[in-house]
């Protein structure tokens, strides 16, 4: 149903290999838990951690919690998420929540402060000529860290 990547001070080159060390928590057939590390991929930022969570049940929960050097100016884009999908996307919330649908999957997001989500067509890397939509996310007021929740939920089949 997608995956979603922090946007502010990425490293270039962008193929440049990173160290991001990732402690899988848990891992079976039923569920799994891991805890990545991605400071060292981003330049302009004292730390980045994701934590994902998931179940057999299609439920994948995702925080996200970034520190950075300098402040962020507001309106900048802070994560995008990749829904594959190639219909529009509905949107709905406004401050520090939101929801957001497409078909398979729905996602709830919330922060530790306001912001914007966004939707946009975005080529498709993997299928070529194809494009699909993109949730952007972007902060309303400067910000030096920024902690987000968003709890995707897949139709499991």
């Amino acid at each position: 149903a997608g995956h979603g990547i922090m946007q502010v001070g990425a490293l270039s080159p962008r193929h440049k290999a990173i160290s991001a060390p990732m402690v899988v928590r848990r891992l079976d057939d039923q569920a799994g838990s891991v805890l990545v590390d991605s400071t060292a991929a981003y330049t302009g930022v004292v730390s980045c951690v994701r934590s994902v969570d998931w179940d057999a049940s299609g439920r994948v929960n995702i925080g996200d919690t970034a520190t950075f050097r300098d402040e962020v100016p507001a309106g900048t884009e802070v994560y995008r998420f990749h829904t594959g999908s190639a219909l529009p996307l509905e949107i709905s919330g406004g401050g520090t929540s939101w929801r957001v649908g497409w078909v398979g999957a729905s996602m709830s997001i919330s922060a530790d402060r306001p912001i914007v989500l966004e939707q946009a067509e975005w080529p498709d890397a993997v299928l070529p000529g194809k494009v699909h939509r993109v949730i952007t996310i972007r902060s309303v007021e400067p910000l030096k860290s920024m902690a987000m929740t968003s709890s995707l939920e897949v139709a499991v089949r």
